[in-house]
């Protein structure tokens, strides 16, 4: 499966960074002029309300009623969640 971002300029360094990080993501090129109109993955609601979900989860682990998790084991968690989809 291939998807197609549009990165800002000043966020490239970051994305690139956080791509490298994953272990399944294979970069094939990057090109400034592949600029394509794409559907959402999510809609708008889908993605804030994932976003007030991951925001409840901080409070949680901040209050100690979750257990904190590390970036590494949140990648992994994303990527299960992937490749179940």
């Amino acid at each position: 499966m291939q998807i197609l971002l549009e990165i800002p300029e000043n966020r490239y360094a970051f994305f690139k960074a956080l791509v490298r990080m994953l272990s399944f993501p294979k970069i094939i090129s990057v090109s400034e002029n592949a600029i394509q109109k794409e559907t959402p993955l999510v809609s708008k609601e889908e993605f804030f309300a994932g976003l007030r979900e991951a925001f409840e989860e901080v409070k949680q682990m901040e209050a100690g009623t979750l257990p904190q998790k590390s970036a590494r084991e949140m990648l992994k968690e994303m990527e299960r969640e992937l490749a179940n989809e």
